[in-house]
């Protein structure tokens, strides 16, 4: 309204100013000066629009933020029925709510303060105006003798005048405009004012009822931790288990030493095979060992099979029920891993990680395609490598296997199982150093994620649970943050999923 007053009073210093430059300014100087004023008044109007428009900016931010508040309560009115989820987000809605008035009380004191600049305006440039009008009407005598030859900047001037009075015609209505909308502002403020009273009292009886529930919960909690208690029994046995397993896994050193003593032996028995060459027939003993070795082969399928029923023995007795607990027992930890890691450290690993992950995604797609090209050209030439040593394998085979014939006829049908043999025998180091790798990785495997499942058992703290009390006054005024469930509304749920799950 102030406002509105104050545009109306500029018009009508502008219209009089007008008709006395029409009526009166007949000079030369009279009607630079005039022109001057007009300029002056225009810049005011300007001035003028750049505040109505600020204000009708905060006004409608204004009200689009009573909307959102309208549409949180109604979508709290709707989902009422767990009220233990939404306690959180009514407190944050309350908060936001104050900081919403205290934005509205800043804003009303803007305003006020721009409208009182606005009047210090006014009153200047009214009092500029009447000094004008009186300087005015003491040039009109001076300014009759001129008249006929400031017709042309008369009929200049008038048109600008009616130009400056439809946009202040204008500037009426829209000021006209923003005072039904502020209007509909408040009116929406007291409405949703009084609709949050209302939902404030709903939401202090349902706190009552939760401090119940929350009872309940407290008695939940410690039939967990006597789970717990469980649990930790049954990772001492684990203990025990691994500590056997470990005892059985140290047979395989007796056996890798006895392995050595074996092929110093048989390096020993090498050396007195060349210090006797010089004195026996070489060939002779050369002709009984591959006899003795012939022999071998021809009984070999009784040795494999029997090597092979003795593996299946050892494998079902021993090997097989342990890696079926082994399994059982980390699937079992997994799942209390991620039991863990989700109650504990989901909420802040996730959002890092999720961070991480964007953050990364533009050098992902900068260097993906890169990466990919090269190692498709590592695949090929791995590729072409193996293909390689095996031809060069197979040629080699085939070589030892004709000169075996041709050196020693007399064990040429069996040149191809000598050389396999061989081949066997150089590959068994191997194979064994494959296993002692296997076996080390599954036991420090175990051993890791029974420690690390151990110190999250024992290695946390007791946690303080704090009985959620009935909102009796508003809240101070912070910074309003997402209505989201908090941290310990969200464990609270946590809890309880884990209490229906062992139940």
């Amino acid at each position: 309204m102030r406002v509105t007053s104050i545009l109306v009073a500029l018009a009508a210093a502008v219209a009089m100013a007008s008709a006395n430059d029409v009526a009166t300014n007949t000079d030369a100087s009279a009607v630079g000066s005039d022109g001057a004023a007009l300029t002056q008044l225009a810049a005011e109007i300007e001035s003028l629009k750049s505040a109505n428009e600020e204000l009708d900016a905060k006004y409608k931010q204004e009200r689009e933020q009573v909307a959102a508040l309208l549409n949180v309560v109604d979508e709290l009115k709707v989902s009422s029925a767990d009220m233990g989820t939404k306690h959180d987000q009514v407190v944050a809605l309350e908060e936001d709510l104050e900081a919403l008035r205290k934005a509205s009380q800043k804003a009303e004191r803007t305003f006020k303060e721009n409208t009182a600049n606005l009047e210090k305006s006014l009153k200047t440039i009214s009092a500029a105006a009447r000094e004008a009008e009186e300087s005015r009407q003491a040039d009109k005598v001076q300014a009759t003798a001129t008249l006929k030859s400031v017709e042309g900047v008369v009929t200049s001037l008038t048109t600008q005048l009616n130009d400056v009075n439809l946009e202040v015609a204008g500037l009426k209505k829209r000021n006209s405009e923003l005072e039904a909308q502020l209007g509909n502002v408040h009116a929406d403020t007291s409405a949703t004012t009084e609709q949050l009273v209302a939902l404030k009292d709903t939401l202090q009886a349902k706190a009552t009822s939760l401090a119940t529930e929350n009872k309940d919960l407290k008695d939940k909690v410690a039939e967990l931790e006597l789970q717990v208690a469980a649990d930790q029994v049954d990772i001492s046995k684990l203990e025990a288990e691994v500590k056997a397993t470990k005892t059985k896994l140290g047979q395989i050193a007796t056996l890798q030493t006895q392995l050595k003593n074996a092929k110093q032996k048989i390096v020993d028995l090498e050396e007195d095979v060349k210090k006797a060459d010089a004195a026996i027939n070489w060939q002779a003993v050369f002709s009984t060992y591959y006899d003795h070795v012939a022999n071998t082969l021809e009984h070999s399928d009784d040795y494999v099979a029997l090597a092979k029923s003795k593996s299946i023995e050892i494998y079902d007795n021993h090997v097989h029920p342990i890696t079926l607990e082994a399994l059982k027992h980390a699937s079992t930890l997994s799942t209390s891993a991620h039991a863990l890691y989700k109650q504990h450290a989901a909420q802040h690993v996730d959002p890092v990680v999720a961070q991480v992950v964007l953050a990364a995604a533009p050098h992902y797609a900068a260097h993906a395609p890169a990466l990919q090209e090269q190692y498709s050209k590592f695949v090929e030439s791995a590729r072409r490598v193996l293909n390689t040593a095996d031809q060069r394998f197979r040629m080699t085979r085939k070589w030892c296997i004709g000169r075996l014939k041709k050196l020693y006829p007399r064990i040429a049908k069996y040149a191809r199982q000598i050389v396999d043999f061989t081949i066997f025998l150089l590959a068994l180091p191997l194979a064994f150093a494959a296993y002692r790798v296997v076996v080390e990785v599954i036991s420090w495997t175990l051993y890791l994620a029974t420690c690390c499942c151990c110190f999250g058992l024992f290695g946390r703290k007791a946690v303080k649970h704090n009985t959620a009390q009935p909102v009796s006054a508003p809240p101070a005024a912070t910074v309003a943050k997402p209505t989201t469930p908090s941290v310990s509304s969200s464990k609270k749920g946590k809890k309880g999923d884990a209490a229906k799950k062992n139940q």
